[in-house]
């Protein structure tokens, strides 16, 4: 009998149920109308920012014992919902208007029991669930941590529990809580049973709780092989008996975790049975002696393992099987410390040019891991420091009596019995103190914590975790290795081997891009430094491949993936991601690698100078100020830009000390830029200690050189890897620093030829924030964020034009606001020069926007420094009734007087004069309710959003200036298909009353403007039509300091690019 199954996406909830005890003509019927109450959002729910609902935070049972009209949760009443079951599924979030990420609902339905039986319920949801019958749990999934379901697409098979009724009515409650979507199915009685799981379906169940929605949620490995041992018995034929066994021995090999040597006889049954069966395919018997070879290398028999891989390679045909074989013969030679035979293997498969990714980065990583191992220390520690320099270490951290202190009380407190938990911030502290004073209860505490901390490891219930708490474990183990008792130091170094081993398995599961990628700060950067911890001569076998195996790993992700990335992407100098996280988070991975590779390998290779993805320079210019505590910069693109800017400092001050303890020899001049940075920086009292404690103690500055800014620092620098130009008059707080988004780069926002301008303030600025991207709820952010109506662009309408989520590229718009739908890469840059008086840019973006509409779209961006801007746009839309809308975004409400306005942001006031079309409307929108406006609707921060308070906002609707609550839009007076643009900014402190005259006339094909200010005479004669460019003359008492025609070329730039 076959069953209809019911798949639904990533999310949702399946509910089924099969009478045990009655008849059909007395069978329970399952209700197809539930009262639904909600939506509860995620803060009440406990689900948000990585939360998870927790039983203590549920209603009561007494509450759910009948259906009332209404319930109270969180202090917020709920009206209840009757929802009809249509087509098996409620769709609780388009029901109910809401998210799904997190939030949450309340489900009551009556059911009645003819008489007394025990029925089975079965259930899945998306993530969490809890069952209430008559008010008694009967049934939950949050137990689970962030595991929750653990298994997707869900299904109404995911759980199964069984409940005994007696005759009467009775109240069925389910608490669902969303992750992505957000739905509630029903599958009847009599479904459930004239519909059973077939071989297929039973196998597929088991497959999937192999791949969880999000990487950090563990694989259920032991459910899989309960589900592969029932398709087994569901089997009707040799081929599918094969199918099943073979899943069922897998499902041990990849639980990588909890494998042992005595799991080796069961794999190698299942793999036995398969070789006997007449009816196996060739690939199912190729397959079954791979797997009985990696049983063999269980129980270190490396003579058998190669004999199986050999028998394996004979049977097995598909593309890849001789290079799988090949693989495992080299992992064979590798347990048995034969380096030689696995390097020769290894090499060879590496040489074929079209070998699977996944295939070649395990052979790949494992060759470094055997190049790299032997050149390790022998002795420990070895990260951070190795026994030669820790007393230069030691010497830094006593003389430094004050924060030796502060170290000592924050370990002070350590419990003598601690919890299961993770103590890895704890540990570090613990043992570096330990190091210096040599406490003997200290040690016994962290005897304790890193057992603690292990075990807490190994339920795999961590969500999104980073990596500095597993390094300050890993380190302290490290540490303290010398002073443990050999066999407790063994098992924890065992421990915690298969925990990132187990982990390692796992992200292979979800393919090459999962493992072969950069893990940035995120957890799975653990393994170079557990590799390095624990490998060791008095590994087993099994262990010390282990330990090769995420050492090699470790060194991939760092070295090959994130250092080979960021290495291209540093060519320029520029910034390799979002600023909130370049000068912050993403460089950390990267010291650490680096610290620790010169303690436990040597020296390090020279062209790693900007590995890092940090450059002091690209810093320089993109800093705006410091005050205690905080920093804050352009905000661009994809940033949360929190009130006013201000970020906090964690990482930056270290970031910049980093740079110089490292690369002070082979980059003076960036050395003392990040010099002169620490300088202002410590004077605005913005210094931070870096993520680690022990980063103040093996940083040596001492042959740092002299803090300053190289002479000849150009006005403007270009990097084209990110599409932006950075230009500023200076670097000193009153100085005028600007972003022009040029494109032909890297981008995250439909914003080609945005211009941000801070002088004093954020006067020209990006709106919005990513916290309008809100997880549960990305619509205000994909509307409006990341669109062309929240940045200073031209917008030109098509009726009817739609376009996908930039960020979630499932999700239809709803606004159709006129903007670019190609990111930046899409243009051209055709012009930047930067000289003394003046910095130049224009950019073709008529790629980014949609051929049916615009015909050209060329943005020429002009800084005379100090203060003043031409933008001229030539644009030509496809039809005359296709409008166009000219942006300017402020922080405050503009005051137009015709054709020029004025706004004010802190203690900084910018000025706009519209000098083309000559007809042209100035319209401003914004102020409450209306800050994030697009296609007649705002677009506001969620109500639910987590990110609030991080952002110094009191609620959604508090939105802060530096975020945009205005723009001025500047649109032509009538309809017409080509159009011109000009306009001359002024930017000054809030005490200059106008902006300088000017004059604009046409001669020829050009549009010339003229204005001076002071002695200064500026005149600007742009192309109208035909070539992009023009000439630009500065005197200055009559003097030309400056006639020439705006180049048509990009301006070469080397290094810092000075002006010798």
């Amino acid at each position: 009998m076959s069953k209809r199954f019911l798949q639904i996406g990533l999310a949702g909830v399946l509910v089924s149920m099969a009478a045990l005890s009655l008849a059909a003509e007395s069978e329970i019927v399952w209700p197809q109308e539930w009262t639904v109450f909600g939506p509860i959002p995620s803060q009440t729910a406990g689900t948000a920012l990585y939360g998870r609902p927790r039983k203590e935070d549920l209603l009561a049972g007494e509450a759910l014992k009948s259906i009332p009209q209404q319930l109270e949760v969180g202090g917020q009443t709920y009206q209840g919902q009757p929802l009809r079951v249509e087509q098996a599924v409620i769709d609780l979030a388009r029901t109910l208007g809401c998210g799904a990420g997190g939030t949450g609902a309340y489900l009551l339905a009556p059911l009645t029991a003819p008489a007394d039986t025990t029925v089975q319920i079965g259930a899945g949801a998306d993530w969490w669930m809890h069952w209430w019958v008559d008010g008694q749990p009967v049934y939950d999934t949050l137990g689970n941590g962030h595991t929750g379901n653990g298994t997707t697409p869900i299904t109404g098979r995911d759980h199964s529990f069984t409940v005994r009724l007696t005759q009467g009515r009775h109240v069925l409650a389910v608490a669902v809580f969303g992750y992505r979507q957000f739905l509630f199915a029903v599958t009847s009685p009599r479904q459930m049973r004239e519909q059973p799981l077939t071989f297929r379906q039973t196998l597929d169940a088991g497959r999937r709780k192999y791949l969880p929605p999000h990487w950090s949620i563990a694989a259920d490995f032991a459910a899989a092989r309960r589900d592969f041992e029932g398709a087994l018995a569901l089997a009707a034929t040799e081929t599918e008996q094969a199918e099943a066994r073979l899943a069922v021995a897998e499902s041990f090999l990849l639980d990588a975790q909890n494998l042992a040597e005595a799991d080796a006889p069961a794999i190698r049954q299942q793999c036995s049975t398969v070789l006997e069966l007449k009816g196996a395919r060739a690939e199912q018997q190729a397959q079954a002696a791979l797997f009985a070879g990696q049983a063999w290398l269980l129980e270190n028999r490396g003579d058998r393992a190669r004999a199986e891989f050999s028998r394996a390679g004979e049977l097995g045909r598909r593309p890849d099987w001789k290079e799988t074989v090949q693989l495992a013969l080299a992992r064979a030679h590798a347990q048995d410390k034969d380096d030689a035979a696995a390097r020769a293997i290894l090499t060879q498969l590496l040489a074929a040019p079209s070998l699977d990714r996944l295939l070649r980065f395990h052979a790949r990583s494992l060759l470094a891991a055997l190049e790299v191992a032997p050149r390790l220390r022998p002795d420990h520690p070895r990260l951070f420091f190795h026994a030669d320099r820790w007393p230069a270490v030691q010497a830094r951290i006593e003389r430094d009596g004050e924060g030796l202190q502060r170290l000592q009380r924050l370990v002070r407190g350590l419990p003598d019995d601690p919890e299961v938990r993770d103590w890895g911030a704890e540990l570090m502290r613990a043992a570096l103190v330990q190091r210096v004073t040599g406490e003997a209860s200290l040690l016994v505490k962290i005897r304790k914590l890193l057992r603690a901390t292990i075990d807490h490891y190994l339920l795999l219930q961590d969500f999104n975790s980073h990596v500095e708490t597993r390094i300050g474990c890993a380190a302290a183990l490290d540490w303290t290795w010398n002073d443990l008792p050999p066999a407790e130091r063994a098992g924890l170094a065992h421990d915690l081997l298969r925990y990132a081993c187990g982990r390692h398995v796992q992200d292979a599961l979800y393919g090459a891009g999962r493992v072969d990628h950069d893990p940035y700060y995120y957890s799975g950067n653990m393994h170079w430094y557990v590799g390095l911890t624990v490998l060791d001569p008095g590994l087993s076998e099994t262990d010390y491949l282990r330990a090769l195996t995420v050492l090699g790993r470790g060194y991939d992700n760092n070295v090959v993936a994130s250092f080979g990335h960021r290495m291209e992407m540093m060519k320029d100098r520029g910034g390799v991601t979002r600023a909130d996280y370049n000068f912050e988070d993403l460089p950390t991975p990267a010291w650490t690698f680096l610290h620790c590779w010169r303690s436990a390998v040597g020296t390090i290779p020279g062209e790693w100078e900007f590995a890092s993805g940090f450059a002091p320079s690209y810093a320089l210019r993109y800093m705006l100020g410091f005050k205690p505590g905080y920093y804050r910069h352009f905000g661009h693109a994809h940033s949360w830009r929190p009130r006013d800017g201000w970020q906090s400092e964690h990482r930056l001050y270290d970031n910049l000390g980093q740079f110089i303890y490292f690369f002070a020899k082979s980059q003076p001049e960036e050395a003392a830029i990040a010099g002169y940075l620490r300088q202002q920086m410590g004077k605005g009292g913005s210094v931070g200690t870096g993520s680690y404690p022990i980063y103040p103690y093996v940083l040596d500055l001492s042959q740092a050189p002299p803090p300053r800014l190289p002479d000849g620092l150009p006005l403007a620098r270009h990097y084209p890897v990110n599409g932006l130009v950075l230009m500023s008059s200076g670097f000193d707080p009153a100085a005028t620093y600007v972003l022009y988004s040029c494109g032909g780069g890297r981008g995250e926002h439909l914003d080609t030829g945005h211009f941000t301008i801070f002088q004093r303030g954020y006067l020209a600025l990006d709106s919005g924030t990513r916290a309008l991207d809100e997880y549960a709820d990305p619509s205000s952010g994909e509307n409006y964020d990341k669109q062309s109506v929240a940045h200073n662009t031209v917008l030109i309408r098509m009726p009817g034009e739609t376009m996908k989520g930039v960020t979630h590229p499932t999700l239809e718009l709803q606004a159709n606001s006129g903007g670019q739908r190609q990111l930046p890469s899409s243009a051209r840059v055709l012009a930047f020069q930067s000289e003394r008086l003046f910095a130049y840019a224009a950019t073709d973006a008529r790629p980014t926007y949609h051929p049916d509409k615009c015909a050209q779209m060329v943005r020429q961006f002009l800084f005379l420094t100090p203060d003043h801007f031409v933008v001229f746009d030539r644009v030509t839309a496809q039809r005359a009734d296709y409008p166009k809308t000219w942006l300017l975004h402020t922080g405050n409400e503009p005051a137009v007087t015709g054709r020029e306005f004025r706004a004010d942001q802190e203690q900084g006031r910018i000025f706009c004069r519209t000098l083309y079309p000559p007809d042209a409307v100035l319209e401003k929108v914004g102020g409450p309710g209306k800050e994030f406006w697009a296609d007649g609707r705002n677009w506001p921060i969620p109500v639910q959003s987590p990110y609030l308070r991080n952002l110094g906002l009191q609620d959604a609707s508090d939105v802060a200036e530096n975020m945009g609550r205005w723009r001025v839009e500047v649109k032509p007076g009538a309809a017409r298909t080509e159009d011109a643009f000009l306009h001359l900014i002024q930017v000054s402190d809030e005490t200059v009353q106008k902006m300088a005259d000017s004059q604009v006339r046409e001669t020829g094909e050009q549009i010339e403007l003229t204005f001076t200010v002071g002695a200064r005479t500026y005149s600007v004669a742009l192309n109208r039509t035909g070539d992009v460019g023009g000439h630009l003359r500065i005197t200055e008492d009559e003097q030309a300091l400056f006639d020439q025609d705006l180049t048509g070329q990009v301006q070469s730039q080397t290094n810092l690019a000075l002006i010798k």
